[in-house]
């Protein structure tokens, strides 16, 4: 079944912003975590370009999960 636990604070590279919220990498995550869903919003929404950022996204968390199932 899906985890339908998800993650938000969700960005590309790990690390904290000046408010104090802490991003998670995909990998960690989904592989970490075991989540099967990840929210992400200022990472897309602030990038120059959004689309492109989201597919970046969307490719990350899917190798995350591939390898998650590969048990790796």
């Amino acid at each position: 079944g899906i985890n339908a636990e998800y993650m938000g604070g969700v960005q590309l590279q790990a690390g904290a912003d000046q408010l104090g919220q802490q991003y998670l990498t995909p990998q960690h995550v989904i592989g970490t975590q075991g989540s099967d869903i990840i929210q992400v919003g200022r990472g897309i929404f602030a990038a120059a370009d959004p689309a492109a950022e989201a597919k970046k996204y969307r490719e990350a968390a899917w190798a995350a999960y591939q390898s998650r199932l590969a048990g790796q």
